[in-house]
């Protein structure tokens, strides 16, 4: 009984880690499978793509190793392809974590030494944006969308803290086959399992 409330425990950790790769944060909620970005009222598709790494594989925030990395952001709302964009990352200099804001990314002192990556401001008439970055150190970043409506001079924006080189469950995955598949060979040989497969064994010879 012991070892089976182990197994139990082991496989509902496993579901705990999965479960937190299913709830993006800051700006960034995952919807019916998809990585979607609020930008006040209007929103985008967002993914990211390390295909040095990970081939074809797509992330919501968090991504797994510091390396070449692929934003794409496709425009939910047709009312953003009118507008001009800008995207910028920056290093959490100020450990805020992944509950930062846009207050928390103004008290940067100094932006331009922070930012890794920065697009210039610009229209996108096709409705996706797809960046190219390259990460160089594992750790906390964030990211910064925003999006000025040239009629109205309305700004639209989007933060979204995430980290650079986070495991993610399937990182986890054969730790916890492995793990399991231990257990179950202890509780197989402490029930006397071994010795029922000798006892099958001398029956069948004999």
């Amino acid at each position: 009984m012991y070892i089976l409330g182990v197994k139990k425990y082991f496989l509902l950790s496993a579901c705990l880690i999965y479960s937190a790769q299913l709830f993006a944060h800051g700006g960034v909620a995952l919807t019916d499978d998809v990585c979607v970005m609020s930008l006040g009222n209007l929103s985008a598709h967002f993914a990211i793509y390390q295909p040095e790494t990970r081939q074809s594989k797509e992330f919501c925030e968090d991504i797994p190793d510091a390396t070449g990395s692929v934003f794409v952001i496709d425009f939910v709302h047709d009312v953003l392809r009118d507008m001009t964009v800008d995207f910028r990352i920056v290093r959490d200099v100020n450990q805020v974590g992944l509950s930062a804001g846009w207050a928390d990314y103004q008290a940067i002192e100094n932006l331009r030494e922070a930012t890794v990556f920065y697009q210039p401001s610009q229209q996108y008439a096709n409705g996706t944006m797809r960046l190219n970055t390259r990460f160089d150190q594992k750790g906390s970043y964030i990211g910064v969308i925003t999006a000025v409506n040239p009629k109205t001079a309305k700004v639209y924006k989007a933060v979204f803290p995430f980290r650079v080189g986070n495991k993610t469950f399937w990182d986890y995955l054969p730790a916890f086959i492995a793990l399991l598949l231990v257990l179950e060979a202890f509780y197989w040989i402490s029930s006397g399992g071994l010795d029922k497969l000798k006892n099958n064994k001398v029956l069948k010879f004999a």
